[in-house]
């Protein structure tokens, strides 16, 4: 093997490696959207459309012979 062709084969193998070290940190970074994309939709949901409960406060009163 030539001095070029080592040399060339060096640089492939590096550039090979930096790109890998590259697309793990863009997968890991689209991974921490995407988990922020839902919490705040889900803080949306919360907002845009509440959920309500409603119970009763207690027994009836005395006074009234009837429960609300």
């Amino acid at each position: 093997m030539t001095s070029v062709e080592c040399l060339r084969q060096f640089v492939s193998e590096r550039l090979a490696a930096a790109a890998e070290d590259i697309f793990g940190v863009f997968q890991r970074a689209v991974v921490e959207y995407e988990a922020e994309i839902r919490r705040q939709q889900r803080l949306l949901d919360v907002v845009w459309k509440p959920e309500i409960k409603l119970q009763r406060i207690g027994a009836c009163s005395r006074h009234h012979s009837a429960c609300m």
